[in-house]
């Protein structure tokens, strides 16, 4: 991974409370509870579950290139129909508004957080 991928990377781990290492992403991702989704320069992170009443895939992780995102949606959402996952969800800055909305996505939620240490 390259300097501006890493950077990238830790500039989206730290938007979400950095919850996670990219060993512990590493580690979930070879243990299997998380999915790993490459093109190019584009790099998506995925975790599936069945909460009581619907079946979700969670994009937890995209850094990367405009350019791939094409196929990286794609690519992620026919993974989910396979999966027979009943809709996809995400934590986005406010830049991700428009590109979410050209593939199909709509914002239903906000995220606070408030940090305790």
């Amino acid at each position: 991974m390259n300097e501006v991928m890493l950077e990238k990377l830790h500039k989206a781990m730290e938007a979400m409370g950095f919850t996670h290492t990219l060993k512990d992403i590493l580690n979930e991702i070879t243990e299997g509870t998380m999915q790993s989704f490459v093109q190019g320069d584009t790099w998506c992170v995925t975790r599936v579950f069945k909460a009581p009443q619907k079946k979700v895939l969670e994009v937890f992780l995209l850094v990367g290139e405009e350019d791939k995102l094409d196929e990286m949606h794609r690519a992620v959402e026919d993974y989910a129909k396979k999966l027979n996952v009943d809709f996809m969800r995400t934590f986005a800055r406010p830049g991700w508004r428009g590109w979410a909305a050209k593939y199909g996505w709509r914002r239903s939620a906000e995220i606070y957080r408030k940090d305790l240490k």
